[in-house]
């Protein structure tokens, strides 16, 4: 049974206080500055990001999708039965959230991964891609974190979540399964809007 009431080491935000979100909704995706020596946090359904600094003391920052309204909760009970797997992972792909979150220390950028919402249709069409694959966008952040921009990068074509950087760019892997013996990456590079 899932409970919202349990507490947790790691104190989460609020928002998780206001309903059960399911498993997954729950992950908590971070980065490591080392520059600074601070710990980024990212949560699925919060528009917020955290910085987090060796007196354990936290520091918000907004890093909102402009893709991203709102993220519904699987309940707003206290405590429910879970749902069959395949009803909570439709519920998951079902709508927007974030994802992983990055640090670039090339170019001291953040960059946040965000997923639009999977229709019912792609998600039950068992097609390899696309019921897994979520349109995604890339949020871009600068050193001191503030959104300088957002990457739509499209259905079906990237996997956002695995990002390497070196001075060349941001190294993004494609969703290439032609060829299962090679990993395939697009390079990116950030430039200023003329």
């Amino acid at each position: 049974m899932y409970d919202r009431s349990v507490n947790y080491f790691f104190e989460y935000p609020k928002m998780y206080s206001t309903g059960i979100w399911g498993t997954a909704l729950h992950f908590m995706y971070n980065s490591y500055n080392p520059i600074e020596k601070k710990l980024i946090v990212s949560f699925p359904i919060d528009n917020n990001i955290y910085l987090i600094g060796k007196n354990r003391k936290s520091e918000k920052y907004l890093a909102k999708s402009s893709f991203i309204d709102k993220v519904k909760p699987l309940s707003t009970a206290n405590k429910i039965d879970p749902p069959p797997t395949v009803e909570e992972s439709y519920f998951l792909r079902s709508q927007p959230t974030y994802s992983s979150i990055h640090f670039d220390e090339f170019s001291q950028m953040y960059y946040r991964v965000a997923y639009n919402s999977m229709n019912e249709e792609d998600f039950y069409s068992g097609d390899l891609i696309k019921s897994r694959f979520r349109d995604a966008s890339i949020i871009v952040l600068n050193s001191k974190l503030k959104k300088i921009g957002e990457v739509n990068l499209g259905k079906y074509v990237y996997h956002p979540n695995y990002q390497f950087y070196n001075k060349n760019g941001i190294h993004i892997m494609k969703l290439a399964i032609e060829d299962e013996d090679n990993l395939v990456f697009e390079i990116f590079k950030l430039s200023k809007d003329e």
